[in-house]
């Protein structure tokens, strides 16, 4: 065990190493901000760099959103067999793309209040929690390509998913209108705390939260 311990030190401490000069290039890169914008903890600094260099800053390379998922493996693939059209599992694509979009999603479930809702309908509506991460990967997927386009890091005041999901309605003898102030205090307070819901923490020990090759 010892020996073990003394073999994995400079291994971890390389690691670390690496981990400081790859936050450091991507603080750095015009798009970092673009990047680093979508994570709330500050070690995810690996995964924005792993979108960074997988999507790149050419922005003709993607053209709409749509393609971005369909690179990322988010969005499935359409078979046809004569009248009969199923949605599939997408093979062909970017897999270290999409393992850092099902690690995006994956991590913003927890805490972000549109993420987390989701997550929450798609499995909701059957889906497996791959699935569901892959649902959820789609739709960061579009904001992402969006910020991404624009050069504009992620601002959650102007995502109207969340602002939708927050929003606080004042109901009047007239007619129903938003209150800004109240809207504004929940977005502010807004964290959604890991489901603590017993059927679903058995559904998701041991789910890998990387796309895998979903049932049915």
């Amino acid at each position: 065990m010892l020996a073990l311990v003394a073999a994995l030190q400079p291994i971890v401490a390389k690691i670390s190493q690496l981990t400081r000069e790859i936050a450091h290039r991507v603080r750095s890169h015009p798009d970092g901000h673009v990047f680093l914008s979508l994570f709330r903890d500050p070690n995810s600094v690996v995964c924005a760099a792993a979108l960074l260099s997988q999507i790149g800053d050419c922005r003709a390379r993607y053209r709409s959103a749509e393609a971005l998922a369909a690179d990322a493996g988010m969005s499935p693939v359409a078979l046809k067999s004569g009248k009969r059209k199923v949605a599939c599992f997408r093979h062909g694509c970017d897999h270290r793309l999409r393992a850092a979009f099902a690690t995006l999603a994956d991590a913003t479930r927890h805490w972000h209040p549109w993420a987390h809702d989701r997550y929450a309908t798609a499995r909701a509506r059957g889906q497996d929690h791959q699935r569901a991460i892959r649902t959820l990967g789609r739709a960061w997927c579009r904001v992402l390509w969006r910020c991404w386009q624009d050069h504009t890091a992620y601002d959650p005041a102007r995502h109207r998913g969340p602002q939708r999901h927050i929003a606080v309605i004042m109901i009047n003898a007239s007619r129903p209108r938003p209150n800004l102030t109240a809207t504004q205090r929940m977005a502010g307070a807004a964290v959604t705390h890991r489901p603590a819901r017993r059927d679903e923490r058995e559904a998701l020990d041991g789910k890998p939260t990387t796309a895998t090759r979903s049932k049915g």
